[in-house]
């Protein structure tokens, strides 16, 4: 969902449909950008799980595991994700284990490469006709890999695996990755 293309009127309608206590925590972020993505994450969460799985948005409460994953309490084999950069917030369901992740193509430093990309993916970027773009995909993919698990991105980076996930470039401005 492109949230710049959201009016304040939709806004408003969306977060007076969330729960109390999400609004709540929602009001008191500061910033307007980062306001408006929680809700309309949040509203896209709700609509997929409602679309791909029938539960009411009524029935979908929320608990986060001991790693911080939301789930919803009854439903062990509802799975979701949701990421956002840029204007754009994606959302991933599944019956199974899902992580998503998207990043808008930016310039990137050479020594977060490096920290990143083990040496097998630093030798794939060298010869790469588009670093940067490449090196995004590799990043989304290894992102959405430890948010399938529920984990963030901690420890050795280069040890997280960049082929555990399909990658999409969307209007040749962001990668967006899911891991399944």
């Amino acid at each position: 969902s492109d949230i710049k293309n959201i009016s304040n009127d939709t806004y408003t309608y969306f977060l007076s449909v969330l729960p109390k206590d999400i609004r709540e925590n929602i009001n008191l972020i500061k910033c307007e950008k980062k306001r408006f993505e929680k809700v309309i994450g949040n509203i896209l969460i709700r609509y997929a799980i409602k679309d791909f799985f029938g539960i009411p948005i009524k029935n979908q409460n929320f608990l986060y595991n001991q790693k911080g994953k939301p789930y919803i309490i009854g439903y062990e084999n509802v799975h979701f994700n949701l990421s956002h950069s840029g204007d754009l917030v994606v959302c991933a369901v599944s019956t199974d284990e899902i992580g998503v992740d998207i990043e808008k193509i930016r310039p990137v430093k050479e020594q977060t490469i490096n920290k990143v990309c083990c040496f097998k993916e630093l030798k794939y970027l060298d010869n790469s006709t588009d670093k940067t773009s490449e090196f995004i995909r590799i990043w989304t993919a290894k992102e959405a890999y430890v948010k399938r698990f529920g984990e963030g991105l901690k420890g050795d980076l280069k040890k997280i695996p960049s082929n555990k996930a399909e990658c999409l470039m969307y209007k040749n401005k962001y990668w967006i990755s899911v891991s399944k």
